[in-house]
């Protein structure tokens, strides 16, 4: 939410994805590293107004500048230096947490033949569009389903034409689980020196049972440790899978720069204080998305949300091999892809070895038979 009458700059867009920054900031330090992954830009600014400077950074400004810091908002990181192995952060985690990461990793790799691809350093441009675009139809379904908004689909060009040539310098990273040869989780990162931003990432809804969100986190954290990776940032918003998996929370300020102390400095220092303060309390209450979410039904009143509700009901072997199975391949029979994949998940079955047959005695019914599970779905629209 933005209301300002000042140009303002995101410090954590310009560094982490344009890798750029302007020449107000003289040195920026991780730790003891220096930072040198970035072009700098000369600001003809009278006041340099810096939004999401993450705290875990120092600074040197320029010589004769100063600069006033706001606090702006909360963010949620892995910090990865006091770990040997991804195994010894692992343990860290809550006992019940942790069972359930790894039983979902199992599962999933159960239940279907999973492989693990991060690109970075290379990607083909065409597997580049390609997963790109997939990972646009997943965020679009899945906000469609929760009928709400998400403002990277409006910015996607703009990922779209800095995130490949970032992948070839190693400024970004593609993480994706195959299913076979089907993407169905894909996140987008970026790098700066030790750092990765976790910035973009989604799936595919059928998958929803096998918790792929987290199975990303930790299989991309495997890969931190190997690459020597510090730290995990997921950025900011409190939500509940941030909260699990963070060991370092940190705070994203604003900087007004100038070149000296003065009356205007203090006035706009006072209003971003508000301003934020403002901010923080309509997210706190989930005002700022029901606003927009009303903006976005007049916009567009033709856009639903849609879902398919179905059950499972439990029945004797019976011989269903007599009718064909149904190919779920074919775009038609989409709408049985969560189901199936859902009695994959409860019977610990692998795809390879299940069939979904039509039920002849019953109009939106099916048996699904595995090895040794059958039942029979019933689809309620």
């Amino acid at each position: 939410m933005t209301f300002d009458f000042f140009k303002t700059k995101d410090f954590y867009s310009d560094l982490f994805e344009k890798h750029q920054l302007i020449d107000r900031y003289h040195r920026i330090y991780y730790k003891d590293t220096l930072l040198t992954n970035y072009n700098t830009v000369t600001s003809i600014q009278k006041q340099d107004i810096i939004t999401l400077y993450p705290d875990y950074l120092t600074s040197q400004f320029l010589e004769g500048y100063c600069a006033k810091t706001i606090y702006q908002k909360a963010g949620f990181a892995i910090d990865l230096h006091a770990f040997s192995s991804f195994q010894d952060y692992l343990k860290t985690l809550k006992s019940s947490f942790r069972k359930v990461i790894v039983r979902s990793v199992n599962r999933l790799e159960a239940c279907f033949n999973i492989s693990y691809t991060m690109y970075y350093g290379h990607i083909n441009k065409g597997v580049y569009t390609q997963l790109m675009g997939a990972l646009f139809n997943m965020i679009e379904c899945r906000f469609q389903e929760r009928d709400g908004r998400n403002k990277v689909l409006k910015q996607w060009n703009a990922y779209l034409e800095l995130a490949y040539q970032n992948i070839l310098d190693k400024k970004a990273s593609l993480f994706v689980i195959y299913s076979d040869d089907e993407p169905i989780e894909i996140s987008l990162n970026f790098h700066c020196e030790n750092i990765i931003y976790s910035a973009i990432s989604s799936y595919k809804l059928e998958y929803s049972k096998f918790s792929l969100g987290n199975i990303e986190i930790y299989k991309q954290l495997e890969w931190c440790m190997a690459n020597g990776i510090k730290l995990f940032d997921m950025g900011y918003g409190s939500f509940d899978y941030k909260l699990r998996w963070s060991n370092y929370t940190y705070a994203f300020h604003a900087h007004i720069i100038s070149k000296s102390n003065s009356l205007i400095l203090e006035g706009l220092a006072q209003y971003f204080k508000y301003k934020f303060k403002l901010i923080n309390y309509l997210i706190s209450n989930n005002l700022n998305n029901k606003f927009y979410n009303i903006l976005d039904y007049f916009k567009d009143k033709n856009s639903t949300a849609s879902s398919i509700d179905y059950v499972f009901e439990n029945t004797q072997d019976i011989n269903v091999e007599v009718h064909k199975s149904l190919n779920l391949n074919t775009p038609s029979f989409n709408f049985l892809k969560r189901p199936l994949f859902d009695f994959l998940y409860k019977h610990q079955e692998h795809k390879d070895h299940v069939a979904v047959y039509p039920n002849p005695n019953k109009a939106n019914s099916y048996v699904i038979k595995g090895k040794s599970s059958i039942v029979f779905l019933k689809m309620n629209s």
